[in-house]
């Protein structure tokens, strides 16, 4: 029985040092001056692929939800959006 404590005893601390590190990173990222920087982000979500890309002289944002099927055809999506908008 007491195996089983401190083997669950260990397990628990690593976890909680573990998020101590993601929650002081994610603090570290809330001050930093990536917060405020725009950014294009494309992904593979299994059943195809998505992105976003961010339009700096309309200061918004194209969420491309409907999967592709490569990672070329997102980006000529955001591009025909980006066109769209002048």
């Amino acid at each position: 029985m007491m195996i089983k404590y401190f083997k669950f005893r260990n397990a628990l601390k690593r976890l909680v040092k573990e998020n101590n590190e993601l929650l002081e990173m994610l603090a570290q990222m809330e001050t930093n001056e990536l917060k405020y920087e725009k950014f294009n982000l494309t992904w593979d979500d299994g059943d195809g692929w998505r992105g976003w890309v961010y339009n700096e002289k309309h200061n918004r944002y194209f969420f491309n939800d409907v999967p592709q099927e490569g990672i070329m055809q997102v980006w000529d999506e955001n591009f025909k959006w980006e066109e769209s908008l002048g």
